[in-house]
């Protein structure tokens, strides 16, 4: 058979193998995705443990599909173990940074400050160079139960649109109880909790005009 013809042939089954890959594991990435916030627990896990998912899809994809299920349902037991498996991969600086960010949201709203403080320095050892000004903030504020934010906030708070007041308001109401300042810090908790219903009147407003149409 003619050289060229050959490599032509060849490249076409490599193109058509590469490409089938590619559009293999969007297909079943997809499908794990849709279950999992469907909620469909079993078609999830039937699907997880199948070949196809092996097949297409690479190891660190799926063990971050089972790290996004463990905090979708709250098993902070599953998510340290998702994390463990995650961690014996060979990641890079930003695949980890971004498992040890989310872990630390993840905690922090859960209130469990030791976890998130676990995370915090995880993520700050990968880069102790790397400023994350919102992950500081959070940190001064709701594990370190410091202040030095304060003026910051105020002054962004004065600047704010309403969507963002509620959050601003409700870290200040932390600083202030952190400063032991109770008449401050209820008088944000409950500016927080105004804005809040505020924007939930809103969306539902919104819902039941989409309803409509």
């Amino acid at each position: 058979m003619n050289w060229k013809i050959t490599t032509i042939i060849c490249l076409i089954a490599f193109f058509i193998v590469f490409f089938g890959r590619i559009v293999g594991a969007n297909i079943v990435s997809n499908k794990l995705i849709s279950y999992l916030y469907m909620n469909e627990t079993e078609k999830f896990d039937q699907l997880r443990r199948s070949k196809l998912a092996s097949t297409f899809i690479s190891r660190f994809n799926l063990r971050y599909i089972d790290f996004s299920k463990a905090m979708m349902e709250a098993d902070e037991k599953q998510i340290e173990n998702s994390v463990s498996e995650l961690e014996k991969l060979p990641l890079n600086i930003n695949q980890r940074s971004i498992i040890y960010t989310r872990c630390f949201y993840y905690y922090l709203s859960a209130e469990n400050y030791h976890d998130a403080k676990k995370y915090y320095q995880k993520n700050y050892d990968l880069d102790p160079d790397k400023y994350n000004p919102e992950m500081d903030m959070l940190y001064d504020i709701y594990i370190k139960k410091g202040s030095r934010y304060l003026d910051e906030l105020i002054e962004e708070y004065q600047k704010a649109d309403e969507e963002n007041k509620a959050k601003l308001a409700a870290m200040l109401s932390k600083i202030y109880e952190n400063m032991n300042d109770k008449t401050k810090a209820e008088e944000y908790l409950e500016i927080a909790a105004q804005y809040i219903e505020k924007m939930s009147e809103q969306a539902q407003k919104d819902k039941e005009s989409t309803d409509e149409q």
